[in-house]
């Protein structure tokens, strides 16, 4: 009995262990998270600075550091709104497909070969849908933050 008794004591101290552990992962992945988007706002204009001002990379990484001094906040929420229209893109593309996929399913009989065909159309269309919502995507975000950059540049430098 005093072994049974012991029992539901150290299922709570595993209990607690497991909870301490978990917590600690949570922070701590908590805190990469917030390490990665810093360094992510920080370097952002790392390839602007190599292609408008022909920095080495190493020169790129600093001048990109410097140039975001004081702005990351107005940064990250710019990175925040161009994320939100890259999924909001790949959400058009994803209900777009689907609701094509539901017409031919309907249009085309149910035969073995049609079934075939349907399938293979919806796998080019989702291909192709993708790719030009990657396109936009990633059109909005450097068009976005190269306007950003040379805005800065011209605060900065008075060009």
């Amino acid at each position: 009995r005093a072994a049974s008794a012991a029992q539901p004591e150290w299922n709570r101290a595993g209990a607690a262990v497991r909870a301490r552990v978990l917590i600690g992962l949570s922070d701590r992945i908590e805190y990469e998270r917030q390490l990665l988007v810093w360094l992510v706002v920080r370097w952002r204009w790392v390839v602007q600075a190599v292609l408008f001002e022909q920095k080495q990379p190493r020169e790129a990484f600093v001048r990109s550091a410097v140039l975001t001094q004081g702005m990351r906040w107005r940064l990250t929420g710019l990175l925040t709104v161009v994320t939100l229209v890259a999924l909001g893109l790949g959400l058009i593309a994803m209900v777009t497909s689907d609701g094509v996929s539901s017409l031919l399913l309907v249009v085309i009989q149910h035969g073995a070969a049609s079934l075939a065909v349907t399938f293979g159309v919806l796998l080019l269309l989702r291909i192709v849908l993708s790719a030009a919502c990657t396109f936009l995507g990633s059109c909005v975000d450097a068009g976005t933050f190269t306007l950003a950059y040379r805005q800065r540049l011209a605060s900065v430098d008075g060009r």
